[in-house]
Order: structure tokens, then sequence, then C-alpha cells
């Protein structure tokens, strides 16, 4: 049974029509205890960073977002904004959760593998962080930190001019 079949059993469930660019809710706001389906159209979910935003990942048709906020209360931790032209989203609270897990286990397990699934890469890009932590300690340098700097810099390649032996101070004649 697709998720949209499973919510379609509960005519309770309210829905949020938005446009192109149109905010779900911001990280920062405080949960409002509904978990989020999206029935039809594209979503980006981004972080705030200094200096602005990273999309964190996209979610279409099918696919949930918010299941946080259902069930530890607290502030939001992402923007969720829409990408397509239209979205049509269907908002769940807590006593229509238990209902819905009570009566389609795969719910449920489609919520404890995408869960499991943001965990997972969370802890591969602290496994990554540390890495990189380990190697600028021990004085390694990346290939991709020499290309960001360049691009900063507005060049291909590092640039070397040879010094000419009377240029050179510490040339001995």
């Amino acid at each position: 049974m697709s998720l949209n079949e499973m919510i379609d059993d509960f005519s309770n469930i309210s829905q949020k029509f938005l446009k192109k660019d149109g905010i779900v809710f911001s990280e920062g706001d405080f949960c409002d205890g509904k978990m989020y389906f999206v029935l039809e159209g594209l979503l980006g979910i981004y972080k705030n960073k200094p200096g602005g935003e990273n999309m964190v990942r996209e979610v279409s048709s099918g696919m949930f977002f918010g299941e946080m906020g259902m069930i530890v209360s607290g502030k939001r931790a992402a923007t969720v904004r829409v990408l397509s032209d239209k979205c049509k989203l269907g908002m769940i609270d807590k006593d229509i959760f238990v209902k819905l897990c009570n009566t389609h286990p795969n719910f449920l397990l489609a919520l404890l593998r995408n869960i499991i699934k943001n965990f997972i890469t969370a802890e591969e890009k602290i496994q990554h962080l540390e890495e990189r932590i380990v190697n600028m300690e021990n004085g390694k340098v990346y290939e991709d930190t020499i290309k960001s700097v360049l691009d900063i810099l507005d060049m291909d390649s590092p640039h070397v001019e040879e010094i000419k032996p009377e240029d050179n101070p510490f040339h001995k004649n």
C-alpha cells in the first residue's frame, strides 16, 4: 500500500497548498506537532550555515518530512521550501499519527527506515569531519581544500615562478 493510499484512509487529514518558493516551516520555528506528507510536488530541505543555507535533501510525492517534530517537541531543525511550481501536502497531528501507526505497520517501518537513514548519514558526515580534523592536525592537506582556495583566487593551478640565481639572496656565486 502506498503512502498516499494509507493517508486516504483518514478523511480528517488537513491539506496545505503552496506555490513555488513557499515555506512550509523555517529552521528554528516552534514545532507545531505536525508531520507532513508530499502528495504532489517537490520540496527542498535546507539547513542554515554561515553566509546562507545548504540544501540537505529533496522530498517528492510519496515522501514525508517533519517526523522529528511529531516525536520530539522543540524547534524545527530545518527550513522546507517548495521547489516545484505548486505543492500539495497532507498534514497529520499526533492522534492521527498513532492511528496510522496502529492500522498500517508498514508506515511505521518506513518512518523508522527514514530516521535510521538520516542517522547513518549524520554519522558518516561526523566521521568525515573527524578524519579531516585528524589529517589537518597531522599536517596533511586535502586536494579539495587546495582546489577551493584556487577557486577563490580564480586560478586553475598553482603558479610557481622560478627565481633567477642573481635574484636569490641565498644563492652563492
